[in-house]
């Protein structure tokens, strides 16, 4: 229908473009030929410039498109003022395609629906309107009929007007013009004034110079004229007939369904659309499906019908289940409230790893241990085995392990719900859920240990079962944070509780009654050397049971401790019984962080003498001692073990209150402290040669207070002892066998101390020693005696090397506090056995040429600086890294550039060297602690005195680094002696 409306619009508008033509050209002869009328008004002396650019705005923005881009040649003079008419043998750029000559052109007829195009209601809404050109379709009820525009083509031919402007409009029904401003043809423009399909390259350079009409039905006078100026003229008229619409309508059926009714759809094509000839709904048809109860869901039935409803009903209780030995008779299903063995849990955990399983079950068990208190982490057992648990928690979830009113701890029974999962191949309990518990603690026969005093307890036997009670005054920490004992006191008396279960159910300030066993403890790796220097262990009691708590925070009372110095703690004699005992001193308190932990010091007044506090959790457990860093403090402390090695035997300190008490030295003691912490351990009481040591004639201390207190010395004996000024420096000399009094006097304002120390000097005569070189061509195993000067520190031997102007060997010895007495540059006389380490007896390896078990002969004292002359000076790292492993270098030093790379992370520490060339030289040692010294000089490439050394059999050479050169001197690697 549309088709069919649009050809007919296109004939109409081929019809109505001719009769404009022949309309203006009649006026245009009417003009010409006649007398003509005056129909110029009041010329215009200026045109617009511009043709709008937007509709007035009642009018649709749509726009019509350009007129063409050139102009007709023939173009009246700007003189002329008459309208002129051109010839219409020029086509239009776009002339319509059929054109049909109309029975009347003056009439034209159209009905509703020949003009029906798109969703417009007719009748609806009657009156005219006026649109830039363009079709509308959507001003709803509105028939229109368009001139100007698609689908009515009109060509009113070429215009020209030479002296006045013009405008286009019509008028309707002989009612008021219709003229809008806003499309103006200014005077000398020339205007092709084309009706056209929007969009179209012929259209009209004068944009909006087209009009369009609109009708209603019925039948309107229509006249297209032209204002000059305030004068109408008129360029055609004729009539238009808008015959009604009538409907046609075709039909579509809509089926009934089981809840909707069917019905019929009435539709015309001009959008008019109704419903009739309803049927009623049809109803739902319910087929049924039963599901039968099972032991854990109910039954019911399912109502579906076809069209596709579907509704539940008719449910049915469970029937529940029917467990019989573990297990559900009817679907096999496991009784969830049966408690499993350990094995049994063991098996359910699966041997996958990373599987857990979707339910919990209940497993009961013995606790073995506890290995973590902070969230619970146990192993439990029964005669099936044993599994760890991996956090424990409250029944119902809300709490942890560490907010228990009652911790299970070793010994007691424990009813966990819980998940179980392979865990990276470990079997175990995730999640468990205590669910009930068993003290067994309660169950122990106190009866069996026997009372005593905390100060009965320390000198109890090892082994001995004893009761005691007392103010728990420190918590401490194994790994992961596990509390692993405290601290117990009583009237200045204290001792060690190691046990991890009884320190999990204790805080700082209850008082509390355990029961344990005395022991002694050592680190199994520090037996030897614990053995080596009398030192018995940490006086302690183990395997304890807490008997007693009262739950409350009291407050510690230490008036009975004794009040020491940090440096007689450290110079108490291993020997003696002091450990876990506490004592008052005044310390300075030191944080030192690492790399991946951080340790925390006491040191001495002097802020030199002190050692580290004994940490098994990276120093996390010491946190609380930041508040402290840098101040001196009043500090309650314990020696709570020593650490034992081959060499040395030193406590290790536990720090169990620190007080900031806003510590100030009283500066009238500060010769007093000169005396003891800076001069007199200075002195020996007995030399065998000449120290030539230089000694200070004032001390000041930024960390006391006190500048520039004036130290002087004199000798009883000056032909055995004097004091000589050397290069500025003061030092004391021995210089014959004889006894002497030195008296040295600290004067600080009016403020003096004075010490004496009575040395004698016993300068060894006659002793036959051989040189260096001596003892390397010695017969194997043979004894010698050799003097030389004591040189740079093995690594991961305890000894030296002794170098003179022959040669260099490595020095062994067995007993460690001979470091105590010689110092790098001191010549000594040495005596021990020509060795070799190596385990190949085929002789491809050379192996280590050394001297051990040597012991001090004499000692002449003296500062000197250690020859150098048989260094090798001209090979490179590369040479030293190719050395043939069958030849003896061991006791060559070689000098030479490397850059040294040193890695400390918190597990590990590795030092080696390198060269720009990427070869590598591996620095023989147990760890890269021990080079601690090349810290400073990391990444950097230096130049080192390298001794090659092969203690261990290897096929190939490794380093001992002697020292590093510098532009100030040598950093020497002094090793042993810094740790003896």
């Amino acid at each position: 229908m549309k088709s069919n409306a649009f050809s007919r619009l296109r004939m109409l508008a081929l019809v109505m473009a001719l009769l404009a033509l022949v309309s203006i050209l009649l006026i245009s002869c009417n003009k010409e030929n006649n007398e003509p009328e005056e129909t110029t008004v009041e010329a215009l002396t200026q045109a617009p410039t511009e043709a709008p650019t937007e509709a007035p705005t009642e009018i649709p923005t749509e726009e019509t498109t350009e007129a063409p881009t050139e102009e007709p040649t023939d173009v009246p003079s700007e003189t002329e003022t008459e309208l002129i008419i051109f010839d219409d043998t020029e086509e239009p750029t776009e002339a319509p395609t059929e054109p049909v000559e109309p029975e009347d052109p003056a009439v034209v007829h159209v009905s509703q629906d020949e003009m029906y195009y798109g969703d417009i209601e007719f009748n609806k809404i009657e009156g005219t309107d006026i649109f830039a050109p363009g079709h509308y379709t959507d001003f709803n009820g509105v028939v229109n009929y368009t001139l100007g525009d698609y689908p009515y083509l009109i060509d009113w031919g070429w215009v020209a007007l030479n002296t006045e402007d013009f405008q286009f409009g019509y008028i309707i029904d002989n009612g008021d013009p219709i003229i809008n401003p806003d499309y103006t043809v200014a005077a000398g423009d020339d205007v092709k004034a084309v009706a056209t399909q929007m969009g179209a390259s012929n259209a009209s350079r004068f944009k909006g110079a087209l009009l369009v009409a609109w009708f209603t039905v019925g039948e309107h006078n229509v006249k297209f004229v032209v204002k000059i100026g305030d004068e109408l003229h008129t360029l055609r008229e004729y009539t238009v007939v808008v015959t009604p619409h009538e409907h046609k309508f075709e039909t579509v059926v809509t089926a009934p369904t089981c809840t909707e009714v069917g019905y019929t759809t009435y539709t015309c094509a001009c959008g008019e659309t109704y419903n009739s000839d309803e049927v009623a709904a049809t109803g739902h048809n319910y087929e049924a499906a039963v599901t039968a109860p099972t032991c854990t869901e109910g039954g019911f039935t399912i109502y579906t019908c076809a069209c596709g409803d579907t509704y539940k009903g008719d449910e049915t209780a469970a029937t529940g289940h029917s467990f019989a030995d573990g297990a559900c008779s009817v679907c096999g299903e496991k009784d969830p409230n049966r408690v499993l063995t350990v094995a049994e849990a063991l098996a359910l955990c699966g041997d996958e790893a990373g599987y857990t399983t979707s339910e919990r079950y209940y497993v009961r068990g013995i606790v073995q241990t506890v290995t973590n208190g902070a969230y619970g982490a146990m192993i439990i057992g029964d005669e099936t085995g044993t599994i760890s648990i991996y956090g424990m928690y409250s029944a119902d979830g809300s709490i942890g392990y560490s907010q228990f009113e009652y911790k299970p701890v070793k010994g007691d029974e424990v009813l966990v719900h819980c998940i179980l999962q392979n865990y990276n191949g470990t079997k175990e309990i995730k999640n468990a859920r205590l669910i009930e518990y068993v003290n067994n603690q309660s169950n122990i026969d106190v009866s069996q240990y026997a009372d005593a005093t905390i100060t009965e307890a320390r000198d109890a036997e090892k082994g001995a079962n004893l009761k005691i009670s007392g103010v728990v005054a420190r918590i401490t920490y194994a790994n992961g944070m596990k509390p692993s004992g405290f601290i117990l006191v009583n009237g200045g008396a204290s001792i060690y509780v190691y046990d991890g279960d009884a320190a999990q159910r204790v805080q700082i300030g209850n008082t509390v009654t355990v029961a344990g066993t005395k022991d002694y403890w050592i680190l199994d790796s520090e037996i030897d050397g614990a053995n080596k220097f009398g030192y018995k262990g940490c006086n302690q009691l183990t395997d304890c049971i807490l008997v007693e708590n009262d739950e409350l925070v009291s407050e510690i009372d230490f008036s009975g401790v004794t009040e020491m110095t940090v440096k007689e703690l450290l110079n108490t004699p291993v020997t003696e019984n002091i450990t876990t005992q506490i004592f008052k001193v005044n310390a300075l308190v030191k944080e030192v962080p690492g790399n991946g932990f951080t340790n925390y010091y006491f040191f001495d007044i002097d802020g030199e003498t002190g050692n580290y506090t004994y940490s098994q959790c990276n120093g996390n457990d010491f946190e609380w001692l930041r508040a402290f860093d840098g101040k001196i403090c009043t500090v309650y402390i314990t020696a709570l073990n020593a650490k034992s090695t081959g060499t040395s035997c030193n406590f290790r300190f536990l720090p169990v209150a620190v007080i900031d008490e806003g510590y100030t030295f009283d500066t009238a003691k500060a010769p007093e402290y000169v005396l003891e912490y800076h001069i007199m351990d200075l002195f020996k009481t007995e030399y065998t040669g000449n120290p030539l040591m230089e000694l200070p004639t004032s001390v000041s201390s930024a960390l006391l207070g006190f500048e520039n207190a004036v130290v002087s010395y004199t000798s009883s004996n000056e032909a055995a002892v004097k004091f000589t000024e050397q290069d500025g420096k003061l030092v004391m000399e021995c210089l014959a066998s004889g006894t002497a009094t030195v008296t040295v006097t600290v004067t600080y304002g009016e403020y003096t101390a004075t010490e004496t120390v009575e040395i004698t000097v016993a300068v060894p005569e006659g002793m036959d020693a051989g040189s260096v070189q001596d003892a390397i061509n010695a017969e194997l195993y043979s004894e010698v005696t050799v003097k030389g000067i004591v040189g740079p520190s093995l690594v991961n031997r305890n000894g030296f090397y002794l170098i003179d102007e022959t040669g260099l060997i490595a020095v062994i010895v067995n007993d460690v506090s001979i470091f105590a007495d010689i110092e790098i540059g001191q010549e000594i006389v040495i005596k021990g056995k020509r060795d070799k380490f190596h385990n190949n007896e085929g002789g491809t390896h050379a192996g280590q040429t050394a001297i051990t078990g040597a012991t001090v002969e004499a000692n002449y004292y003296g500062n000197h600086a250690y020859d150098t002359s048989n260094f090798v000076t001209d090979k490179t790292l590369a040479d030293f890294r190719n050395l043939d492993a069958s030849v003896d270098y061991s006791t060559t030093v070689f000098v030479v550039k490397a850059i040294v790379n040193f890695k400390e992370t918190a597990y590990y520490t590795n030092c080696n060297l390198t060269d720009a060339d990427g070869n590598k030289v591996t620095l023989y040692c147990s760890s890269g602690k021990q080079y601690g010294f090349l810290k400073q000089f990391a990444g950097q490439e230096v130049t080192l005195e390298l001794a090659a050394c092969n203690w261990n059999n290897k096929n190939f050479w490794a380093g001992c680094v002697l020292s590093v050169i510098t532009e100030d001197g040598k950093v020497i690697n002094t090793l042993n002696f810094d740790n003896n």
